[in-house]
């Protein structure tokens, strides 16, 4: 399927060992072009990385799964699967008027989330030590706002800049802001989905226009790609689909030490 189709089937994660997807969404006067793709990479045989794009609700996310290959990658289809039902419930309880609001309402919808995990995690043996990072990006008519925990990440290209949305929630953030790489044991995470502290989503309000583009990533991109190659590849003028492709195949050729994992999003005006 190329991009500007819409698929026929309901959304669904994706978890297989490569896997890609792309549509066309409504976002207000303009629309969404989007595209995923996830690869196992070319070292570990299970991928524990999820994705969904659920475009009739502005709803994008992405999920990388920690605590061994079966739980990992539940943890990982457990965010994808749940995050819309809490958020949705929770709209339905409580009116979204602002952008706080609409922030409050995924934090709040996180962290119900991160409980849930770390309950069925600490109830169920063979999952003890099951987790998730999560990044996602909500894109409504009112305020786009996108939340993460975890070390996945967000990044904007807007006027041919990349800016990066999200800060990683690990050890090496707090030793080294300035966001070298990190030293042995840097790369240990400090929030995610299925903490036993309390969990602690951030989240913020960006603004979109059109030719903007957004990328949602798993680690097994950034740790292969620097910021300087993320923005050449999407800096090109390839459709989503072919951008993903691009990072996954780039990613690959750097090493592909992790699972890959990429959502790429542009805002295109109608005619």
């Amino acid at each position: 399927m190329t991009a500007g189709t819409q698929d026929p089937d309901p959304p669904q994660e994706i978890r297989n060992p490569s896997f890609r997807r792309s549509g066309v969404a409504p976002h207000g006067p303009t629309r969404l072009h989007w595209a995923t793709a996830t690869d196992p990479g070319r070292v570990r045989t299970a991928n524990e990385d999820a994705c969904r794009a659920i475009p009739e609700s502005g709803l994008f996310i992405l999920a990388d799964g920690m605590g061994g290959s079966a739980a990992g990658a539940l943890a990982a289809d457990i965010v994808v699967q749940l995050l819309p039902d809490l958020l949705a419930r929770r709209l339905k309880s409580n009116a979204v008027e602002t952008s706080d609001d609409a922030c409050s309402a995924i934090e709040a919808s996180l962290s119900e989330l991160s409980e849930m995990v770390l309950e069925k995690a600490e109830t169920t043996p063979a999952l003890l030590g099951m987790g998730s990072t999560v990044v996602t990006a909500w894109l409504r008519e009112q305020a786009d706002v996108i939340a993460h925990m975890g070390d996945s990440r967000a990044y904007l290209l807007q006027k041919g800049r990349l800016n990066r949305l999200t800060q990683d929630h690990n050890l090496a953030q707090i030793l080294d802001p300035a966001g070298q790489p990190p030293a042995f044991g840097g790369e240990q995470l400090l929030r995610y989905i299925g903490m036993r502290s309390e969990p602690l989503p951030e989240a913020r309000i960006i603004s979109l226009d059109h030719g903007d583009r957004l990328l949602l990533c798993s680690d097994g991109l950034t740790n292969m790609l620097d910021d300087q190659t993320l923005a050449r590849i999407l800096s090109s003028a390839s459709a989503p689909r072919e951008t993903c492709d691009e990072l996954v195949t780039a990613a690959n050729r750097a090493g592909g030490r992790d699972n890959i994992t990429v959502m790429v999003l542009d805002v295109i005006s109608p005619p």
